[in-house]
């Protein structure tokens, strides 16, 4: 299968699992507070791109601080973004996960496509365990230990939100023979030997406003993509240690080899959905 036939593939799957869960429905879509990550980004504007493409009734916020649905029923859905903001060494995500739940008892909450590690502190798990809860695992770890956590709530396996960018024509320009080597420096980085190439990291998101809500970020998020188009394309090769790095230059067409983070977000995705992307190997000592 080529790259375009995966990447329809992966955009069907995201409507076979989410469409049943928000058609004619109101929706308001939340996201985490004052991140700057890029790959946040990404998926934001796929979860953006995802309701306008299939005219859902929505009414987006960009932090849960701005949620008000005082004049709304509870027959409105809140879809929580996704990505890895749920992981247990992110904690503090999880008491904006809890404010949002205890402050809508009656709603219907979608987490949209996430990855998890093994070490939540029960107490949040027992809130995050009720039948209004839906939770959208985006590779087969976190499913499988979804399953086994959450007794009430609903788990689901969904591709990450990303893949419903539409981003730019695979690629077919001259070859640079230049490689970038996208090099993350944050809680999940692991030690490894820094490959051959040219070193960077994600451009940041490039606003200020925390606070704005998320329609009046759109034209944000697609400059945004421009950005990383730009930050990507003078390169025929991306060696990458971050998830939407990866992501970001397969819908680009890119030779890619991945560098995984602390707890193999990247490896886990690339196997569950069958992405033929290789794993980077030190061949330097051969």
């Amino acid at each position: 299968m080529n790259r375009n036939d995966k990447i329809a593939e992966l955009k069907a799957k995201i409507d076979e699992k989410l469409l049943p869960l928000v058609y004619d429905k109101n929706v308001v879509l939340c996201c985490l507070s004052g991140r700057q990550n890029a790959g946040d980004g990404l998926i934001a504007l796929g979860e953006i791109e995802f309701l306008n493409k299939n005219n859902i009734n929505h009414k987006d916020y960009y932090t849960f601080e701005d949620i008000d649905l005082s004049n709304t029923d509870t027959d409105t859905v809140i879809l929580i973004s996704g990505g890895g903001g749920n992981l247990s060494i992110w904690l503090d995500v999880y008491s904006e996960y809890v404010h949002i739940a205890s402050k809508y008892p009656g709603n219907k909450i979608v987490f949209l496509p996430y990855s998890e590690t093994y070490n939540i502190p029960d107490k949040y798990l027992s809130l995050l365990d009720e039948g209004r809860f839906v939770h959208m695992c985006r590779d087969k770890v976190t499913y499988e230990l979804a399953r086994i956590r959450f007794h009430k709530a609903k788990v689901v396996l969904c591709p990450d939100m990303a893949f419903y960018n539409e981003i730019l024509e695979i690629k077919e320009y001259p070859s640079t023979n230049r490689t970038l080597v996208l090099e993350r420096t944050d809680i999940e980085a692991v030690d490894h030997k820094i490959p051959n190439g040219e070193i960077q990291d994600w451009c940041t998101m490039g606003y200020d406003n925390r606070q704005k809500k998320l329609s009046t970020q759109y034209d944000t998020y697609r400059n945004l993509l421009k950005r990383i188009f730009n930050q990507f394309i003078d390169y025929d090769k991306v060696i990458s240690t971050r998830l939407h790095g990866v992501i970001f230059a397969y819908l680009l067409g890119l030779n890619i080899e991945y560098i995984d983070n602390c707890y193999h977000k990247t490896e886990n995705f690339i196997n569950t959905w069958g992405l033929d992307i290789k794993k980077y190997e030190d061949k330097s000592d051969n």
